[in-house]
């Protein structure tokens, strides 16, 4: 038998009072807005409704459950609001990746003399961006614009993970052969 979320009065005190509280939590973290607190109360009901046919009472007792359910569903809305900022919060054409994969475009200045070879990078460098997890592509795409330390803050992140992102970055395009020295032996060689 599973106990009832609603009483003949409305909602189970307990669970309203949970659900505001993870709520109130997630916004004072800043991790979304006011206007998104109603909307994350009822992502806190829901995510119990369609939990509650696994209530044990044998396992534990209701307002556990309640707790952990809401503080577990709590977590994953932040930790999904953290990636969804660190991929996609930047404003429309600024080269942050967004739905299309036109983001890649303005990887390089304009074309100097040796457009071939330039063109040629821009490939070899596009293609090892498309190979990257979303979460480091992002990075590298940031890195173009913004110091470690305006990342960080920008993101939330540690400066050690970010400069544990770059390293694998880094990894990646030595990986291609994308190194300064090899570069510098494409260029005397043309």
């Amino acid at each position: 038998m599973t106990p009832a979320i609603a009483t003949p009065f409305g909602v189970d005190p307990y669970v309203l009072r949970q659900a505001s509280m993870c709520a109130s939590h997630l916004v004072r973290r800043g991790r979304f807005t006011v206007d998104d607190w109603d909307d994350l109360r009822q992502e806190m009901f829901l995510d119990l409704l369609q939990r509650l046919p696994r209530f044990r009472p044998e396992r534990g007792d209701w307002h556990g459950f309640v707790r952990g359910i809401m503080r577990h569903r709590s977590a994953a809305l932040a930790s999904e609001q953290q990636k969804h900022s660190l991929l996609f919060s930047g404003e429309a054409g600024d080269g942050v990746c967004g739905d299309d994969e036109n983001w890649l475009d303005p990887l390089t200045d304009a074309p100097g003399e040796d457009s071939g070879a330039e063109r040629e990078l821009r490939l070899d460098v596009q293609h090892v961006l498309l190979r990257l997890p979303e979460h480091l592509r992002a990075v590298a795409l940031l890195l173009r614009d913004m110091s470690v330390a305006e990342i960080c803050e920008h993101t939330g992140k540690s400066r050690s993970g970010i400069n544990h992102f770059i390293r694998q970055i880094r990894a990646a395009f030595e990986e291609a052969g994308l190194t300064p020295e090899r570069l510098a032996k494409r260029r005397d060689t043309r």
